[in-house]
């Protein structure tokens, strides 16, 4: 019993740790109007490798394999990430309208999100 009590613990725990960073968060870009600043640290706070101690420190417990496994499918989606970011970025500069970037994005992420399942990307690598 002790042991079925304790992960659920730690899952409210997890739940309400992560609840706070994202609270954070969202309170830093609804101040973005009065404080422009704001959304520039949290573009930082979200690429820092802060987030990425944090899923670490959840995951540590279940040994170097896991760990190992999230760090090399996390990286996955980061590379995936910052080719987004680029071409975002691209889009940006050559003034597409913020419909068109938000729908790309959108799209990216939903047909990556499906090839990754499709492919069972979490199976073979």
């Amino acid at each position: 019993m002790y042991k079925y009590d304790s992960k659920y613990n730690k899952i409210i725990y997890d739940i309400l740790s992560g609840s706070i960073i994202i609270g954070l968060i969202s309170y830093a870009t609804i101040h973005f109007d009065t404080n422009p600043e704001y959304l520039k640290i949290v573009a930082y706070l979200w690429g820092v490798p802060l987030l990425y101690f944090y899923f670490v420190y959840i995951i540590y417990p279940q040994g170097n394999k896991a760990l190992k496994d999230f760090t090399i499918h996390g990286f996955i989606g980061m590379i995936l990430t910052i080719i987004l970011m680029i071409i975002t970025y691209l889009m940006i500069i050559n003034n597409y309208d913020k419909y068109t970037i938000l729908i790309f994005n959108l799209l990216f992420g939903l047909i990556t999100l499906f090839l990754y399942f499709y492919y069972e990307i979490y199976y073979k690598i």
